[in-house]
């Protein structure tokens, strides 16, 4: 595996080859990149939206964050209660609400 080491790292612009999982290393702490043969650095794939779950379930929180669901549910007129500050609380309101 050909890596290159960042800044603040010591040895920052070095490019170095060793075996694959100790330059996995330096790339998950953030000490180095990898790099194609010719010193570019390869570039890592865009993250991927997370899969609906199994069976067409979806439901309408899935995937969001609690902003989001308040979000949401503010969008949809529904007033969240006095104490309801679960993720699951909040999820399930929205979840339940009529389509519309």
């Amino acid at each position: 595996m050909l890596i290159k080491f960042k800044a603040p790292d010591p040895r920052a612009g070095t490019t170095a080859d060793m075996d694959s999982s100790r330059g996995q290393y330096f790339i998950d702490t953030g000490a180095a990149v990898r790099v194609k043969a010719d010193g570019t650095e390869e570039v890592a794939p865009a993250p991927r939206a997370p899969a609906p779950p199994a069976g067409g379930n979806a439901k309408p929180s899935d995937g969001l964050t609690v902003a989001e669901i308040k979000e949401a549910l503010a969008a949809r007129e529904i007033a969240i209660p006095d104490g309801v500050t679960l993720k699951a609380d909040l999820a399930a309101m929205l979840d339940n609400a009529p389509a519309s």
